[in-house]
């Protein structure tokens, strides 16, 4: 998978090619904590991501 940052002012999106799986979790976790602290906005971009499991959907809805 690839997962590519975009920030603009206070926004952030996240895009992702490829798949997310338990074994896929950590680019995605390590992206979100290299946020810069001024980010507030944080948009997931799915539109190239071709499978998810049960672990990427609780990423994506049940952030910790």
């Amino acid at each position: 998978m690839n997962v590519t940052t975009t920030i603009t002012g206070t926004s952030a999106r996240i895009s992702l090619h490829g798949e997310i799986d338990f074994y896929t979790l950590p680019p995605l976790h390590t992206a979100v904590k290299r946020l810069p602290g001024h980010v507030i906005d944080l948009l997931w971009d799915l539109e190239h991501l071709s499978f998810t499991d049960v672990a990427g959907l609780r990423m994506l809805f049940c952030p910790a």
